[in-house]
């Protein structure tokens, strides 16, 4: 309330501060929350970041930590608002990017996918589409076509009898 004298002027002013409403207090731990999750995605890339470049230069580990950075990425897509996603697929594609001019010919190959990666704002889909190729083509793992399928029915004998039997009595 301000108290005005016949002139116009202010002689003083009294200000009543209201205490601070529960949604102004949610809004307030919201945002520190946001920052303290971005604090510590902001942390997480940049480990993720330095242990790439301490392998950047060996070809089988670079690629097995381009693979544990993308299974990572997968596993938190949807957590805390997606901010440590974004962070780790920023980290992702700069590691992408760093490997050209690679000596070995398939890391600077990898380095196409860094350029297609343009906007890190995608849907898992296309994420996975970028990242499994690297999965499937640099892992030790089988792949889909590797295993052998094999069924009851494969291993009978035309007479009936199972294969391993009609082996045995041979």
């Amino acid at each position: 309330r301000t108290l005005a004298s016949p002139g116009g002027s202010v002689e003083g002013e009294i200000v009543i501060e209201q205490p601070p409403t529960k949604r102004a207090r949610v809004e307030e731990v919201e945002e520190a929350e946001a920052s303290a999750a971005q604090e510590a995605a902001a942390a997480e890339a940049a480990s993720e970041a330095k242990a790439f470049e301490g392998v950047r230069k060996n070809r089988v580990a670079c690629l097995g930590r381009l693979v544990r950075l993308a299974q990572r990425i997968e596993r938190v897509w949807d957590a805390e608002d997606g901010v440590l996603r974004l962070a780790l697929q920023e980290v992702f594609r700069d590691c992408l990017l760093s490997l050209r001019g690679h000596k070995d010919k398939d890391c600077a190959a990898l380095a196409g996918l860094g350029e297609k990666m343009k906007s890190l704002d995608m849907d898992l889909r296309h994420f996975l589409t970028m990242a499994l190729p690297i999965e499937r083509q640099h892992t030790r793992g089988l792949r889909d076509d590797e295993f052998l399928v094999t069924r009851p029915d494969d291993l009978a004998v035309p007479g009936g009898a199972p294969a391993a039997a009609a082996a045995a009595s041979a």
